[in-house]
C-alpha cells in the first residue's frame, strides 16, 4: 500500500519564493529542529502543530535555497552552517516569548501614572516634562499627590505612587532606583520694600524677634534643612506660619514684617514684588527621583526629561556653588 502523501501545509506557511529567497516561517521551524534535536521532536514542540512530514519537506526546501545541508538526520547533528544559522535565530527567538509577555502586560496595565512629589517640584519642574510625556502617551492619565518627603517616600514604597520626585533623604530599597537631579539653594523671601538687605541682618542679636517666619511644615525637608543651617549661627527662630505650598509662602510673606523660607530655582525669576536673600553656607535641597525598576515605560520618559531639565538648569552661571547635605 503506497504511503500517504504529506498533508497540505497550512495557509500561514508559504513555500519558498520563486526568486530563491526564503521566508521567516522556514527559519522558525529550523529553530525548533535545532533547539529540540531533530525533526521528530520539533513536530511535537513547534507552536504551529506542523507534523514531521511537512517539517522534513520545508527543511529540504530551506537547504536548497541556502545551497547546502544544515544538519545530519540520523543521528541528528548541526553542521557548521546549521550552527551559524541557529546562533543567529536563537538570539532573536529565545527572548521572544518574554518580550511578548512584557508587551501584553503593559497593554493590560491601567494607563495611569501616579506621581508623588513635593509642592516645589510640582510647580517648578513637572509642567514641562508632563507635556512631553503626554505627547508620547496620549492615553495616559496623570495623578499627583503632594506631600512631605517622608509621606512621598511611604507612598512610593507602599505602591500608592509609581514615582517619587522630592528632596532626597533616606536611601531607597534595593528594588528601587534613585537618581540625584539638582541641588537647589535655600533663600529667604522678603517684600521688595523690606529694610532687610541680607540674611546677615537677621542673625544680629534679637533681630529675628522683629520678623515673623513663614515656612513649610516643621517635618518638611526644606524646613529641616533651614533649621540645620541655623544651628551653627545659634539662632532660634520659631515659625509663625506653617504652610503647605510656595504660593502660600508668597501670599503671607508679602506683609511687612514677615520673611518666607523659599528656594532659588535656577533660571526662575524671584516672584514679583519680592527680594530673595541668599543663605550662604546653608545646606541645599537635593532634588531627586526614585522609582521601582520595571515600571511603566512612561516613567523612563519622565526620568529622561527630568535629567535634561536638570542639566539645563545646572548650566554655567545658573546655579551658585554651595555644599549639599543629605
Amino acid at each position: 500500500m503506497p504511503a500517504k502523501p504529506p498533508k497540505p501545509l497550512p495557509t500561514p506557511c508559504p513555500q519558498a519564493e520563486p526568486d530563491g529567497t526564503f521566508n521567516i516561517y522556514h527559519l522558525e521551524l529550523f529553530y525548533y529542529v535545532a533547539r529540540y534535536g531533530g525533526i521528530t521532536l520539533a513536530s511535537h514542540h513547534n507552536p504551529y502543530k506542523v507534523g514531521q512530514p511537512n517539517i522534513s519537506l520545508l527543511m529540504r526546501e530551506l537547504e536548497e535555497t541556502l545551497g547546502g545541508p544544515l544538519f545530519s538526520r540520523s543521528p541528528f547533528g548541526l553542521n557548521p552552517s546549521g550552527r551559524d544559522l541557529y546562533k543567529v535565530l536563537r538570539r532573536l527567538l529565545d527572548d521572544l516569548p518574554s518580550v511578548v509577555r512584557k508587551i501584553k502586560s503593559r497593554a493590560t496595565q491601567p494607563q495611569v501614572l501616579r506621581i508623588g512629589t513635593a509642592p516645589v517640584v510640582l510647580r517648578e519642574f513637572l509642567p514641562e516634562a508632563m507635556e512631553i510625556i503626554h505627547a508620547q502617551f496620549p492615553g495616559l492619565r496623570f495623578v499627583f499627590q503632594q506631600g512631605l518627603q517622608l509621606q512621598v517616600d511611604n507612598w512610593l514604597y507602599s505602591g500608592q505612587v509609581d514615582v517619587a520626585i522630592t528632596v532626597m533623604g533616606r536611601p531607597c530599597p534595593a528594588q528601587y532606583r534613585m537618581e540625584h537631579l539638582l541641588d537647589i539653594p535655600l533663600v529667604l523671601l522678603v517684600a521688595a520694600s523690606s529694610p532687610l538687605l541680607s540674611a546677615a541682618d537677621l542673625w544680629k542679636a534679637g533681630a529675628t524677634r522683629s520678623y515673623e517666619l513663614v515656612a513649610p511644615h516643621a517635618e518638611d525637608a526644606l524646613t529641616r534643612l533651614f533649621r540645620e543651617g541655623l544651628k551653627p549661627l545659634r539662632v532660634e527662630w520659631p515659625c509663625a506660619f506653617e504652610v503647605d505650598s510656595l504660593e502660600a509662602i508668597e501670599n503671607l510673606a508679602r506683609r511687612k514684617g514677615r520673611v518666607g523660607l523659599y528656594v532659588a530655582v535656577p533660571g526662575r525669576p524671584v516672584p514679583s514684588g519680592f527680594r530673595a536673600l541668599p543663605l550662604p553656607r546653608f545646606p541645599a535641597a537635593r532634588i531627586g527621583v526614585c522609582w521601582r525598576a520595571g515600571s511603566h515605560p512612561s516613567v523612563d520618559v519622565l526620568v529622561r526629561e527630568l535629567r535634561k531639565l536638570a542639566r539645563a538648569l545646572r548650566g554655567p552661571g545658573k546655579l551658585p556653588t554651595r555644599p549639599a547635605v543629605r
